[in-house]
């Protein structure tokens, strides 16, 4: 495990005069980090467990996980933010000894989506491909979007469970729901890693870090406390030329207009 302390200092360029550029570039604080873990996942949780701690709520969903096949769906034309979001949950289940796919309907036309799918080597499924093998009784997990919602096909399966940072679209029971309003639902999944004490691995941190980037335009759009706060943590993990090279690649044609 590691303990310490980590001086956040945040500078923007280009003529960013908003005032959430404002608080970020004003923002110097030492962030004090939980006992990050390395090791086997299990064992620390039983060590916590053993140790009287209460556990974040994510492992009500990782309880929940663990009876069916899993589906992780973002909306049906996944973002950066949207891809972050799953492929880190994806590689936390994963920590925690489930197994799981990430599905889309629509297609994946953004060129910053299509270079982090690459860059990371994320494996994401369209419902055409996965229509013949799923089934009713198999989980589904929304992840950056909600049932019923405009822009999300509804597949074959259970929607068992929701994490989104938009507003609630409309009435639906899930047997998990963490709808909360953040500049980007990577910030969320990122909180669980934090509450865990988990170290994400170097592409799952830089891969949330640059969800949160890109759905609050470099922190000038919706930015909250919490998108900062997760910023400080996944921000050791990273992989800064990797997030660099992602950065300075995503621009489109549309993007020139």
């Amino acid at each position: 495990m590691a303990m310490g302390f980590l001086l956040v200092t945040t500078t923007f360029s280009y003529g960013q005069h908003s005032k959430c550029a404002d608080l970020l570039n004003s923002y110097r604080t030492f962030f004090f980090r939980k006992p990050v873990f390395k090791g086997n996942t299990e064992a620390f949780l039983r060590e916590n467990k053993m140790g009287g701690h209460s556990m974040c709520k994510i492992m009500e969903l990782v309880n929940l996980c663990k009876r069916a096949t899993v589906y992780i769906q973002t909306h049906n034309f996944p973002d950066p933010d949207a891809i972050a979001s799953a492929y880190g949950l994806q590689k936390l289940l994963a920590r925690m000894g489930i197994s799981s796919w990430l599905c889309y309907a629509g297609c994946i036309d953004k060129l910053s989506a299509m270079k982090m799918i690459e860059a990371f080597g994320i494996e994401m499924y369209s419902y055409d491909q996965l229509c013949g093998k799923m089934k009713e009784t198999d989980y589904i997990v929304c992840v950056d979007s909600q049932k019923n919602g405009g822009n999300i096909t509804d597949f074959i399966g259970n929607e068992v469970a929701c994490i989104d940072h938009h507003s609630v679209f409309a009435d639906t029971h899930y047997q998990y729901s963490d709808i909360r309003t953040t500049g980007a639902c990577a910030t969320i999944i990122a909180e669980y890693y934090e509450q865990l004490g988990l170290e994400p691995d170097s592409n799952t941190a830089t891969a949330l870090l640059y969800g949160i980037k890109m759905d609050t335009l470099q922190f000038t759009r919706g930015v909250t406390q919490q998108d900062i706060k997760m910023f400080a943590f996944l921000h050791p993990f990273c992989d800064q030329e990797k997030l660099s090279r992602m950065e300075h690649n995503s621009m489109e044609f549309a993007d020139l207009k």
